[in-house]
């Protein structure tokens, strides 16, 4: 749910700041509130790329974990997301 929450605060902060950056000097093109938003997308599109980056790459871990090591983490009582049986649905 947090990363979810993250791309979406990203958008909010964009559509908060539109009405400051679209301004009516700048018709027809918009050059400023148009850069603006593509900086804002690039950035999203980024910050997502690295999110499943980081998520693929717990997945691949917890797949290469041998059977000691996920009885050692529930030997000490790892839960939620920690578990080796959790995956990040991608």
């Amino acid at each position: 749910m947090r990363h979810g929450l993250t791309r979406f605060s990203l958008a909010e902060k964009a559509c908060s700041i539109a009405g400051q950056i679209y301004r009516t000097e700048d018709v027809p093109r918009y050059v400023l509130g148009n850069a603006f938003s593509l900086g804002c997308m690039l950035l999203a599109a980024m910050v997502f790329t690295v999110e499943y980056t980081v998520w693929k790459s717990r997945n691949l871990a917890r797949d290469r974990m041998t059977e000691e090591e996920k009885a050692e983490q529930d030997a000490k009582g790892v839960t939620g997301d920690h578990h080796h049986a959790f995956r990040y649905a991608l």
